[in-house]
């Protein structure tokens, strides 16, 4: 393998294209090299190597060693409450990466706490449980507490995947439907800020300079196409990856495609 001192000196440089500076640097380190089946340690000649290996060799191993790094991920749920929603995209991504959920307090089936009676409290609560600069994952209601975070603690958030936002924009103007009404009907014991209107962000989208994936439905009720169109406008470094489908669950059915999308834009930035 490599030395890691030389792969950490020549990655960057590896990402721009300057690969033959990457092949002249293998004269100066001892690697295994295998010019046929047997492995023979010695000092390299960097022109007899040239004609056996290729860009694309070493491609494939920097691709690997990306695959490795230990990025951070921190994933918001919706309304449902459970960290449980996001199991089956979680699954899905490379074991070495650090994965953590939140169960949200006073959504779903999660009780209460005194410190958490609105969603700017739920943005802090999530805050207060991310010990590093994360990829900031959210889904529906959890967008809305993803972008108030980014907004509140950018130093937190290295990067932003928002999942059919149900909030942030002015949802009436997309002729989004209002699931509070039937909520209200179905569980009449949650806390009523949890159907509360929430706040338009679009003045303060601009601020939010980390990329940012948008994963959505093309025929959600919910979270129209066109709250995604706004925020791919109003958000500077914005990706907008679709689903043919009405399904608000979009991640959760498509989670081979969703993990793909993410794992593939974490790796390209």
């Amino acid at each position: 393998m490599l030395p890691q001192a030389a792969m950490r000196a020549t990655d960057a440089r590896m990402q721009a294209g300057e690969g033959s500076e990457f092949i002249e640097m293998l004269g100066c380190v001892n690697v295994m090299v295998e010019p046929c089946a047997r492995k023979v340690p010695r000092r390299v000649d960097t022109h007899a190597v040239r004609a056996r290996v290729t860009l694309s060799h070493f491609g494939a191993f920097l691709g690997n060693q990306r695959l490795m790094t230990p990025f951070d991920l921190s994933f918001v749920p919706g309304a449902a409450g459970l960290g449980a929603f996001w199991s089956p995209i979680i699954e899905r991504l490379p074991e070495g990466w650090t994965k953590r959920t939140f169960d949200l307090p006073g959504l779903g089936p999660v009780p209460s706490s005194p410190d958490v009676q609105s969603y700017d409290d739920l943005a802090r609560y999530v805050a207060r449980s991310i010990p590093a600069p994360t990829v900031l994952v959210g889904q529906s209601m959890g967008c809305y507490v993803s972008l108030k975070l980014a907004l509140a603690r950018p130093d937190l958030v290295q990067r932003l995947v928002l999942v059919v936002a149900a909030g942030g924009v002015d949802m009436k103007r997309h002729g989004a439907h209002d699931w509070r009404p039937s909520d209200r009907e179905e569980n009449p014991a949650r806390a009523e800020w949890v159907r509360a209107p929430t706040e338009d962000l679009t003045a303060e989208l601009h601020r939010i300079a980390v990329p940012v994936l948008l994963v959505w439905a093309t025929r959600d009720a919910i979270s129209p196409l066109g709250v995604a169109h706004e925020l791919a406008a109003r958000l500077p470094r914005a990706r907008l990856v679709t689903f043919d489908t009405d399904d608000h669950w979009v991640a959760r059915r498509f989670s081979d495609e969703t993990a793909t999308a993410i794992r593939e834009w974490v790796l390209a930035l």
